[in-house]
């Protein structure tokens, strides 16, 4: 048996070697954040492939015909050309022409007069040089149901029209109703006129723009011829 010092030795040995025994800690008191961390498998974010479309979208579709293109084409390097662009300049440099241009022929088209633009009135102009603009305002009754006016743009009959309308139909005097459709179909350059809409067309707007057209063919002129 062991006697009281043998028993007081292996106690002491005992507690110390109990007391250099670590115990690891336990993760349960670990914060939430860690644990997740450390448990949940990390994915990379993909990124958005901002380009991705870029080279996939699909062209617009030009629905004009080779006809339109070609007529595009040569406006566009007409309203270029060094011609043009003098011809422009010097309708800036008439203080009359310049107002009509930059003052009165826009608000023609505001208040819905027109809607020709400024190079195409100044195509009609060049190609036309007694080119007119004959204003008809609207009545009271066209007021009211919120009409405008139109404006329309006129030039003389030249030689070579009238020579051929002698020529196909005969003496103007003889044949009055024909010579006023061939003067407004011909010589109205905007908006341009259909048969059926001159004959629809009041009376009174189309008797004047034919008087009109007339004074500025010189058909209504008396000529003197004196001995000399």
């Amino acid at each position: 048996m062991l006697n009281n010092e043998e028993k007081s030795k292996i106690f002491n040995d005992l507690k110390k070697e109990l007391s250099e025994t670590t115990v690891p800690e336990s993760n349960t008191n670990a914060p939430a954040e860690k644990i997740d961390s450390e448990q949940k498998p990390s994915f990379k974010k993909k990124k958005k492939n901002k380009n991705k479309n870029k080279f996939n979208k699909q062209p617009e579709i030009d629905f004009r015909t080779e006809e339109e293109k070609i007529k595009e084409e040569a406006v566009e390097k007409l309203y270029n050309s060094t011609e043009f662009l003098d011809f422009k300049e010097s309708i800036l440099s008439d203080p009359n022409k310049r107002m009509f241009l930059i003052e009165q022929l826009p608000a023609l088209r505001s208040n819905g007069y027109t809607k020709i633009t400024n190079d195409e009135f100044l195509e009609l102009k060049m190609n036309h040089p007694q080119l007119k603009a004959f204003v008809v305002d609207p009545n009271y009754d066209e007021i009211s149901l919120g009409k405008s006016g139109i404006c329309y743009f006129i030039r003389p009959l030249y030689k070579e029209e009238y020579q051929e309308f002698l020529q196909k139909v005969g003496d103007y005097t003889s044949n009055l109703k024909e010579f006023q459709l061939f003067c407004l179909m011909n010589c109205v350059m905007h908006p341009k006129l259909e048969e059926e809409e001159i004959i629809k067309m009041p009376a009174g707007r189309s008797l004047s723009m034919y008087h009109i057209i007339k004074e500025m063919s010189d058909l209504n002129k008396k000529f003197q011829i004196l001995e000399v």
